[in-house]
């Protein structure tokens, strides 16, 4: 390490971690894997414009972007990572709807499996056991991929949060999802539904005889070197599918490097690279963006795991690149961190992406 650069400002620290590795470019899977830990490499040395990163930082204090953490990863090295006090690198973050996007992951690792065998399956089968109210055609119909891509049809109204804290005041909230009334045909349009991400943390449990929390602990977390990981949970102990995740902001860069290298890690097919395609590409979209299984889509070159108030795993793969940001959830920064993105972060690594591709 050349040298440690901390920005005096008031409870703010800013870390960029300059080494003299050489450099590296994209290839069909990185040199190494961050199981054992991150190696760390200067901007420049994986083409990346360290002096308009300084800037961005500068730009993060001058305009006091409230920010708790950020890292860069590029060929699979951190090239830039910065927190404010009192976060750092080790300490977890509330990640708030990132879980759906990992629930989503924990689907696509029991299809791996063989435990879930198709997007097709329909949700009634997974839980043959249970008497479902309001069991109309159009329920009958919905099937895994609906719940995935949030185009379930149940009445379901997550606006001020009315649906979502109805579920949470029962004791069997999967119940209580699967006995909603239908609102539209599945499949027709899209309906951002916390108690959706919820049914498939069950679907997890149903499949593989393991809670979603459980299988990441033994066969998620262990293999991409996650630490300790915090996960609220149901009566019945099923993890809340869609929110109250607790993750450091560097173990949530390993979630981009999976789906970054389409579900492998180190040799391993964790996840069908068929079911990250699928994952990563729109199937339905709000006002804004674009949504696939449980991740938001931008562009056609970028998908996104968002939490509320600001959280971000941002994976952009023809520039072999993964940033995250961590952030208050009581906020709404949403186009600040979009804006420190799309006008600093992305034009510094330029030299390294398809010439014209300014999306």
């Amino acid at each position: 390490m050349r040298r440690f650069r901390i920005v005096g400002v008031i409870s703010l620290i800013l870390l960029i971690v300059w080494t003299g590795v050489m450099p590296v470019t994209a290839q069909d899977g990185p040199d190494y894997w961050p199981t054992d830990g991150w190696r760390t490499s200067s901007p420049e040395a994986q083409d990346v414009d360290g002096d308009l990163l300084a800037l961005m930082l500068a730009h993060i204090d001058e305009r006091d972007i409230d920010i708790h953490g950020l890292v860069i990863v590029r060929h699979g090295y951190i090239i830039a990572e910065a927190y404010y006090e009192p976060y750092s690198e080790t300490m977890q973050h509330t990640l708030a709807s990132i879980a759906k996007s990992l629930t989503s992951i924990l689907i696509g690792m029991a299809m791996q499996q063989g435990a879930i065998t198709s997007v097709d399956q329909r949700l009634v089968d997974f839980f043959p056991d249970r008497t479902i109210a309001n069991l109309d055609a159009r329920k009958q119909a919905i099937t895994l991929e609906h719940l995935l891509t949030m185009t379930a049809g149940f009445d379901c109204r997550d606006a001020g949060n009315r649906t979502v804290e109805q579920m949470i005041r029962r004791p069997d909230w999967v119940q209580f999802m699967l006995d909603l009334p239908m609102s539209r045909d599945p499949g027709t349009d899209f309906n951002y539904c916390n108690g959706v991400s919820h049914l498939l943390s069950a679907i997890v449990h149903e499949t593989t005889g393991m809670t979603a929390l459980e299988l990441a602990r033994e066969q998620l977390f262990p293999t991409l070197g996650i630490g300790r990981v915090t996960w609220e949970r149901d009566p019945d102990g099923n993890p809340a599918g869609g929110w109250g995740l607790y993750m450091t902001p560097r173990d949530m860069a390993r979630l981009g490097i999976l789906y970054l290298n389409d579900g492998a890690w180190d040799g391993e097919q964790l996840v069908p690279a068929d079911y990250v395609a699928a994952s990563t590409r729109r199937h339905s979209s709000d006002a804004t963006m674009g949504y696939g299984y449980q991740w938001w889509v931008s562009s056609a070159v970028d998908f996104r795991a968002i939490g509320a108030g600001g959280q971000y795993i941002i994976v952009r793969p023809d520039y072999d690149l993964v940033v995250v940001f961590t952030s208050d959830p009581q906020r709404n920064n949403y186009e600040e961190l979009t804006g420190l993105f799309t006008g600093y972060i992305l034009p510094a690594v330029r030299h390294g992406a398809p010439e014209g591709d300014d999306s």
